[in-house]
């Protein structure tokens, strides 16, 4: 829906432009970053949760230079009238 409803940006294009350059910022202060797509669902699932099950176990090292805050998920029992 984001990269075709004009409330996110002109074009396709520019919405993924501006959501890669939002993830380059987020790696410059250290957050790992792991894109799961529907191909990596099903049998090279196994192969995907070892990758995302490595990046969380590797401890960080250096100063953490962001700060993760808690909110609630987007349509969460929270957020049910």
């Amino acid at each position: 829906m984001k990269y075709t409803d004009p409330r996110y940006a002109s074009s396709p294009g520019e919405v993924l432009w501006k959501e890669k350059r939002r993830e380059d910022r987020m790696r410059a202060v250290g957050v790992r970053v792991v894109r799961v797509v529907h191909e990596d669902l099903g049998p090279p699932w196994p192969a995907m949760a070892s990758r995302v099950g490595g990046l969380l176990a590797a401890p960080f090292v250096g100063p953490r230079r962001f700060r993760a805050l808690r909110t609630d998920e987007p349509g969460g029992a929270s957020n049910a009238a």
